[in-house]
Parts: structure tokens; sequence; C-alpha cells
């Protein structure tokens, strides 16, 4: 089993080249983040709006903005699925 490194980057660049013998020799794993257009956002609030969706049921915790790092904490740890902050 060959030795793995793991380098995680972030880029706002379009375009991100990679030298060939590297992913031939040493293997790459991209993984993109999901992202989704404003028309899905359009999509959702409506939903929502017309309480056909109940977003209560979808909040795991809520937490006052101070306490961000207890939130993110728990998120990581998979102890939370959607924290709430609020004022």
């Amino acid at each position: 089993m060959r030795p793995t490194a793991e380098k995680i980057y972030t880029t706002k660049e379009e375009r991100v080249e990679v030298p060939w013998n590297v992913g031939i020799t040493k293997g790459i794993q991209i993984t993109l983040p999901f992202s989704s257009g404003y028309t899905s956002w359009e999509i959702a609030l409506g939903l929502i709006a017309s309480k056909k969706i109940n977003v209560n049921s979808l909040i795991t915790h809520c937490f006052p903005l101070g306490d961000w790092s207890k939130a993110f904490s728990l998120v990581t740890k998979g102890q939370a699925i959607k924290t709430l902050f609020i004022a």
C-alpha cells in the first residue's frame, strides 16, 4: 500500500492545473462542494413560506452567536446536523 498524504486546497480559480506525473504516481482525489443555484433557494423559500416544509424539524440545535465554537464543534463531531444561531 502506498503512503498517502492529505492536502487541502481551496481556490476561486476556474481552472487548476495538476502535473500529469503526480496524478499517475500519487493519485488524485477531487472533492467538490454541492452548490445550488438561486432558483433552488427560491423554491425552498416558497415551500417554507407556504408551510409545506416544517423547518423546525430540521433544526437540531439553537445557539447564541457567542457560542459559535460549541456549535461548530458539535457539527464536526456529528452530534448536530443543522444548527441555528440566534441573537
